[in-house]
């Protein structure tokens, strides 16, 4: 019997410990891990990215892109049913002091447009956090592993990401192209102040 209940309880093959056993090891901190130097590497040319950076945990790599896009303040727009917001001990909040507005997950995985729109704060108000990041899981955890289509990916929710690419046949790099930051598990999309959500969801659900 197969556990698929998470990557967590998945064990290695005896290939996967001798591959372990025989990596070349180095100091991290000055760059001189080759094993870690090549899978960053590897990870940033898949996906047609500048760098890239291995950290531990998923977690851990959803907190880093949103901490690199959003300032405290400002206002993370993630799905109630997200990784991020079960899952992750509120890190967005506790770490970098964005608020997360909490919008409806459909069936799907997507989030609904109209939510979407009317959670977007330009920042005009004094009284509301600014918008800064809309994330989105794919592919979805709470969602059954469900599919997103492409058109509605900005900021790129990862192990889930590369299932997502088996799954329609695409290269990494093809999914790699939207987002602006990629993790083990979401996508990010810093928004613009000048601009409205219309260009957001044009054709989200297409």
């Amino acid at each position: 019997m197969i556990d698929l209940r998470s990557d967590t309880v998945t064990l290695p093959t005896p290939a996967m410990r001798e591959a372990m056993y025989r990596a070349e090891v180095g100091d991290d901190v000055y760059h001189e891990d080759p094993t870690i130097n090549r899978l960053q590497e590897m990870a940033a040319e898949r996906l047609g990215k500048e760098a890239a950076l291995f950290v531990p945990s998923g977690t851990m790599g959803n907190t880093a892109a949103i901490l690199a896009h959003a300032g405290r303040g400002e206002a993370v727009i993630v799905g109630n049913q997200s990784h991020i917001y079960h899952y992750e001990v509120g890190g967005a909040s506790t770490l970098g002091g964005s608020p997360m507005a909490v919008v409806q997950t459909d069936p799907d995985g997507m989030l609904d447009p109209h939510e979407v729109e009317i959670n977007i704060s330009d920042g005009s108000d004094e009284h509301s956090a600014p918008s800064a990041l809309l994330c989105i899981e794919n592919t979805h955890n709470r969602c059954g592993g469900t599919v997103l289509s492409l058109c509605a990916q900005s900021w790129f929710d990862g192990t889930h990401g590369w299932c997502s690419c088996l799954q329609r046949g695409h290269r990494a790099r093809y999914l790699g192209q939207y987002p602006c930051s990629y993790s083990r598990f979401d996508y990010v999309l810093p928004f613009q102040r000048s601009q409205r959500a219309c260009w957001l969801i044009a054709g989200w659900k297409s």
